[in-house]
């Protein structure tokens, strides 16, 4: 059963359980009240009756010695007494009837307690409520029974029609009730079958989906809380699809990357070993087969070097920032003299928290990088200086930039943006991999902006932000 049927079903008991109990309750009470006054009422006839009969017969016991207890009972009888609403019967001590209520039946029995009190029950007689009253009556020496009785088929018949008006207006308030509960628990259940729908759209794949917040209650507190936990699944399976495309790429690159050297080494030993060449054939084989062993052995320990920063930290200790970027211009000027390109250094030399030769490979990579993108001629622009709560280095070339599109791709392994271009410079697309997993591990940050035509600007910032 859904969520909105159990509510409503829940609520419309509940109200009919509580209005019926209140009504019965309050129909009861009231019944109760009315029929506590006729018993009163009752009693106090009965007790003047009793009293007014006594006095008489002893008034006229007084008056004539001749008459007896009976005898001036009877006479009182005889006068014509008339009480308004009932309708009495007297008996003597030897239970004969001295006065007779017609069309009633004596319900009380008398037993020896029953002298000086009054007592009271309601009866059914011939489909009618009878209110008896019973008390007994001492005159001179003789005990006279006297019976009251009333029909108040009138104040059961009233309660019967308030029970079923009351019925009736119990089912009018549920009918108009459930209808009201049906629209507020339409209301109120609508956001979680908003939020149901999201969720199903979501498990089929439709991750951008978003709860509709509509209040401010603690649904649309949830709603909040789904849409914030929706984003967060958003973006991890977003990282996860990037993560396993770039595995992808990885591995074919990779496999690309062995295959075209490979080949090429399989051909030539085969054509040494099949066929008789010149020396100058020879040692043309021999160098291509060095020189695609050597590109294979640069790629296979650039791999090295990027699991090993990936498996563990390095131990990090105070270095020099002039002296690692001394060493780092040092290491790249032989190749860039060989493209006839400037290299100017400007760097602050301070104290920073570091593993020297990963700093070190750090700048190579990225100095060798502008190197690959400048033309002849050129400067490559080392820069270094203090910030607040780290410190920047900043490597700008005037060479061919990078599309906008490529950017986000730099550091992924094997990317490259021109691969001819960059296979003939002597890269394998691992360079700038491992020159970010460095300045992940020493808690830095890399950012890349160039203009195609114009160059390209490095910055890496250790121990700050961007």
């Amino acid at each position: 059963m859904k969520l909105k049927f159990k509510l409503i079903l829940t609520t419309v008991l509940i109200v009919a359980m509580s209005v019926s109990l209140c009504t019965t309750v309050f129909l009861s009470s009231s019944f109760q009240s009315e029929l506590r006054a006729q018993y009163e009422s009752a009693m106090q006839e009965s007790g003047i009756f009793c009293a007014a009969m006594g006095s008489m017969a002893s008034q006229t016991m007084a008056a004539s010695l001749m008459v007896g207890a009976r005898e001036a009972v009877e006479q009182f009888l005889e006068s014509g007494v008339r009480l308004r609403s009932y309708a009495y019967q007297v008996t003597d001590g030897e239970g004969t009837m001295l006065a007779q209520a017609k069309g009633f039946t004596p319900a009380l029995k008398v037993d020896e307690d029953t002298l000086g009190t009054v007592s009271t029950q309601v009866s059914v007689q011939n489909g009618r409520y009878i209110l008896e009253t019973l008390q007994q009556l001492q005159v001179a020496d003789q005990i006279f029974t006297v019976r009251l009785f009333r029909d108040i088929t009138s104040i059961f018949e009233t309660r019967d029609q308030n029970l079923r008006l009351s019925y009736l207006a119990i089912l009018g308030a549920l009918a108009v009730g459930s209808a009201v509960i049906v629209v507020v628990s339409m209301f109120f259940v609508a956001p979680i079958d908003r939020l149901a729908r999201t969720t199903r759209l979501m498990a089929q794949g439709q991750y951008s989906r978003r709860a509709l917040v509509t209040t401010h209650d603690e649904l649309g507190a949830l709603a909040v809380d789904f849409n914030h936990m929706a984003d967060t699944v958003e973006r991890q399976i977003s990282q996860l699809e990037d993560a396993a495309r770039r595995e992808r790429d990885f591995t074919a690159s990779f496999a690309h990357e062995i295959k075209t050297p490979l080949t090429s080494v399989i051909g030539y030993a085969d054509t040494m070993r099949s066929r008789t060449l010149s020396r100058e054939q020879q040692l043309r084989a021999a160098n291509y087969i060095f020189s695609e062993g050597k590109r294979m052995e640069t790629m296979s320990l650039a791999l090295l070097d990027l699991f090993a920063l990936e498996r563990s930290a390095p131990q990090l200790r105070p270095v020099r920032t002039g002296a690692i970027a001394a060493a780092a211009a040092e290491s790249s000027r032989f190749r860039y003299e060989e493209k006839s390109l400037k290299l100017q250094v400007d760097v602050e030399d301070a104290e920073l928290s570091g593993e020297p030769t990963l700093l070190h490979t750090l700048l190579y990579n990225l100095l060798d990088n502008a190197r690959k993108a400048s033309e002849p001629g050129q400067t490559v622009e080392l820069r270094g200086y203090r910030t607040e709560g780290g410190y920047c280095f900043r490597i700008r070339d005037h060479g061919r930039g990078i599309p906008a599109e490529a950017l986000s791709r730099l550091t992924e392994p094997f990317y490259m943006v021109d691969k001819s271009r960059s296979r003939a410079e002597g890269g394998a697309g691992l360079g700038l991999s491992i020159a970010k997993r460095i300045v992940q591990v020493h808690g830095g940050v890399m950012d890349f902006k160039s203009i195609e035509g114009q160059g390209t600007v490095v910055t890496v910032l250790l121990g700050g932000d961007l």
